[in-house]
C-alpha cells in the first residue's frame, strides 16, 4: 500500500451466488465489501436488503471494515426467490454509483456499451462522477 491511501482500507469480498434453477432462487452467501444485484421476474434485488430498501450507502456496506477486522460478523447468507438466474457482484465503488447514479439497468447498458474496452468505459464512469476507489463488477448469468 501507498503510505497516504492507508486510511482507506481495501476492497475485502467473498460472495458465492448459488443458482437453483428449479427452485427458481439463488443463495447469496457474503462477507466484505460487497453488493450483489439479483434478476427477479419482477426486477433487481439489492443484497444486502437494506440497500434495496433505501439505506444509504456509506462504502461499508456489510460486515467488513478493512480498517477494523474486529467488525467480521461471519458470511452472512440471503436467499432471493424469483430469481432468473442473472447475478452481479459490484465492489462498494461501483455499487455505490449504481445506487446513488444510475441504477443497475443504466450501469448494464453502459458495460454493454463499451464491448470489452474498459479504459472507455473507465473514462465515461469519471466524466459521470463515479469516485476514485476499486471498481470491479462481475454479472454472471445461466447458460439456458
Amino acid at each position: 500500500f501507498q503510505e497516504r491511501s492507508l486510511d482507506k482500507g481495501s476492497a475485502c469480498v467473498l460472495a458465492v451466488a448459488d443458482y437453483d434453477e428449479k427452485a427458481e432462487s439463488v443463495l447469496v452467501s457474503q462477507v466484505g465489501d460487497v453488493i450483489v444485484f439479483v434478476e427477479t421476474k419482477e426486477g433487481w434485488k439489492v443484497v444486502p436488503e437494506e440497500f434495496y430498501e433505501g439505506k444509504q450507502f456509506d462504502s461499508r456496506p456489510i460486515q467488513v471494515s478493512t480498517n477494523n477486522l474486529d467488525s467480521v460478523y461471519g458470511i452472512r447468507s440471503t436467499k432471493i426467490d424469483d430469481a432468473t438466474g442473472r447475478v452481479a457482484l459490484a465492489t462498494d465503488g461501483v455499487a455505490g454509483f449504481i445506487l446513488g447514479s444510475v441504477g443497475i439497468d443504466e450501469f448494464i447498458d453502459m458495460v454493454r456499451l463499451d464491448e470489452g474496452d474498459a479504459e472507455g468505459l473507465l473514462n465515461r464512469l469519471r466524466k459521470k462522477g463515479i469516485e476514485d476507489d476499486d471498481l470491479s463488477f462481475l454479472m454472471v448469468s445461466p447458460m439456458s
